[in-house]
């Protein structure tokens, strides 16, 4: 377990960003945690707030998955800023 020395909400938009975790696929709270050295509330804040950016959607009884359009919205914004 490799400590992660960004917040847990930056890694994981990273992690989304860089494609490692791709539209459409859920988010395990558990792989996150171990790979970003951290428990799981930090991870499900960082989700929680992800979402609020629009870059991960809750499904109940599901959990979190990469959103789609978001996701390319995000793409877009980042290449109008370069």
């Amino acid at each position: 377990m490799k400590p992660s020395p960004a917040p847990p909400s930056r890694a994981v938009r990273e992690l989304i960003l860089h494609g490692e975790l791709r539209a459409g696929e859920p988010v395990r709270q558990e792989w996150l945690s171990e790979r970003l050295g951290v428990s799981r509330i930090p991870v499900r804040e960082a989700l929680r707030q992800l979402e609020s950016e629009g870059l991960v959607t809750f499904t109940p009884h599901k959990g979190a998955v990469v959103s789609r359009l978001s996701l390319e919205a995000q793409h877009e914004k980042e290449r109008k800023e370069i």
